[in-house]
């Protein structure tokens, strides 16, 4: 079945199931091949159907990004292993123990405080992971902070609802690096930082899991990791593209944005797609000029390469501008329809709350408030 083009009268979020199922696959032969178990972070599309795909592809493990997703994929079924890759928010004790319940919880603790809070306040056993950091510089603990982690651990083994679990990194500086040679030399930090964290407090059964998109597509040494949680790779977006994590035709989301109006004497097309429905993320082009996204064209069966010397040159809050040459905007008419490939398909997911997919059918995202 082909995507019925006029049953799009508004900015809806396109998803190309057959690109995500490639995507998802990709990464599960590749933790398979080294060995790893995946944890896909479902931050990233926040879709019980997009999720189901990943049951089906033999994935049971995940990670979140909020208690809120946690339960939306607890109640949602199937999922045996829950990771929420967050520092744990000890305000949300109630949620914790409701979740804790019925499926098998993990929580990341970075601060000795609220491994007492949870160690009093728990009512069914969690498992914990302690974040720790290596270049990043978010979140997490950096390995020379050797009192406080001890500290957190045995906090943690003197808990009776509390097992540890391990060592939880996240690179996340790897998206600011343009070279596979540079993201080596934080990726293998990360794993330096992982090996020394469990030669120090860890044994056989301590766990080390990394999770960054890039890294992740990219690295082929995992050494000393048990387990990996990116995210990204199920859509993918402009932004891995030019790192190098995937090339274009990996992209599997794009915004469909009717044309409302053109300045011919600007070489610009207005639609309706502004920063409510894409962010406000940006990157600096060949040109020197920001992009809030890469022009395609919308058909039957989902959309074109980028269209060459074209972009999302700024948003407002429902515009967009499109910068094109007037001899393609001569073939435009207003209610015509243009796609744009995000520049973090993350935050375009959020902001849409949902999915079109290719065949006409709607998927579900958490903030669509879909029940179970």
């Amino acid at each position: 079945m082909s995507l019925d083009i006029s049953k799009i009268t508004s900015p809806q979020l396109l998803l190309d199931k057959n690109i995500c199922k490639r995507n998802i696959e990709r990464m599960r032969e590749k933790a398979f091949s080294k060995n790893l178990k995946l944890f896909p972070h479902f931050k990233t599309h926040q879709s019980w159907e997009v999720g189901k795909w990943c049951l089906d592809s033999g994935i049971d493990g995940i990670a979140v990004s909020s208690l809120k997703m946690a339960k939306y994929f607890a109640e949602a079924g199937g999922y045996t292993d829950i990771t929420v890759s967050f520092p744990v928010n000890i305000r949300e004790i109630d949620l914790i123990n409701e979740l804790a319940k019925k499926t098998n919880l993990t929580l990341l603790v970075n601060e000795e405080y609220s491994a007492k809070v949870l160690a009093h306040k728990l009512q069914s056993p969690v498992s914990i992971f302690i974040e720790v950091d290596s270049t990043y510089h978010r979140s997490g603990l950096g390995s020379e902070q050797t009192v406080k982690i001890e500290q957190i651990l045995q906090s943690i083994e003197s808990a009776a609802k509390m097992k540890f679990r391990g060592f939880y990194i996240h690179p996340g500086d790897s998206y600011h690096a343009p070279t596979i040679q540079e993201k080596a030399v934080i990726h293998n930090a990360a794993l330096e930082t992982l090996k020394w964290m469990k030669s120090k407090y860890g044994n056989d059964m301590t766990e080390c899991r990394l999770g960054d998109t890039p890294n992740c597509s990219l690295m082929e040494n995992f050494d000393g990791v048990d387990s990996i949680g990116p995210g990204n790779y199920v859509f993918y977006d402009y932004v891995q593209t030019q790192i190098g994590s995937c090339g274009v035709g990996d992209i599997a989301v794009c915004l469909a944005t009717p044309v409302v109006s053109f300045n011919r004497n600007r070489n610009e097309v207005i639609v309706h797609g502004g920063a409510v429905h894409l962010s406000k993320d940006f990157l600096i082009n060949e040109q020197g000029q920001k992009s809030f996204g890469l022009v395609v064209q919308i058909h039957e069966n989902g959309w074109s390469s980028p269209i060459s010397g074209t972009f999302v040159k700024s948003v407002s809050q429902e515009h967009g501008i499109i910068e094109m040459d007037n001899s393609l905007i001569d073939t435009l008419q207003p209610g015509d329809l243009l796609g744009i490939l995000p520049v973090h398909s993350c935050l375009t997911a959020d902001a849409m709350k949902q999915y079109r997919c290719l065949d006409g059918k709607i998927a579900d995202h958490l903030e669509g408030q879909m029940s179970f």
